[in-house]
């Protein structure tokens, strides 16, 4: 009789695992080039650890991903992490809106184009990411909550949109300090 009960339940979790939806696994090696997906746009790395879940990689070419020697941590899944395509920058979108030029200057220590901000250890900050535009004017990264900022010494400060009543400190060049550990810079 336990050998019918064992039986069983092995056919009933063979049953239950081929129904299960297959995730997409990713294998990767270490030294392999791979592109990671930070801040809407797709980086090249190198993969100094491979896991399941996670996989550790050195981008050198951008560094300003962590502070501790351009090691970046990127979640296993396709939409984090990929073999190297050679598309690297802005991650495609469904609706892109034009480019800005990044040349010219919004206003005194901004660039008109994207920043992109990091908080401890230069883990991208999800979210605080903004688009400078002509005339002191910011929005989203979506480019649908609009704001407007004003610079005064060493200080920007955000009215409206998503960082609405945040002051970004320390205005050095193009960065700036916002919130208790995070900063943020030109991509």
């Amino acid at each position: 009789m336990p050998q019918k009960i064992l039986l069983a339940s092995a056919l009933g979790l063979l049953a239950l695992s081929a129904a299960a939806p297959a995730r997409a696994q990713q294998s990767f090696a270490v030294g392999e080039a791979v592109e990671i997906e930070a801040s809407k746009h797709w980086v090249p790395c190198v993969v100094t650890e491979p896991g399941p879940q996670i996989v550790r990689a050195r981008c050198s070419a951008y560094p300003a991903l962590s502070r501790t020697e351009g090691v970046y941590i990127a979640q296993n899944s396709p939409g984090s992490i990929r073999k190297a395509t050679g598309r690297i920058g802005p991650a495609a979108a469904k609706t892109a809106a034009p480019a800005a030029p990044k040349t010219a200057a919004a206003a005194a220590g901004l660039k008109i184009g994207e920043y992109a901000c990091y908080g401890s250890g230069g883990r991208p900050m999800i979210g605080l990411g903004f688009k400078v535009l002509p005339g002191n004017r910011y929005t989203d990264l979506d480019n649908k909550n609009p704001g407007t900022f004003a610079i005064s010494g060493g200080n920007v400060t955000f009215k409206g949109g998503h960082l609405g009543g945040q002051v970004g400190r320390e205005l050095k060049g193009t960065s700036f300090r916002i919130g208790a550990q995070a900063s943020c810079e030109p991509w």
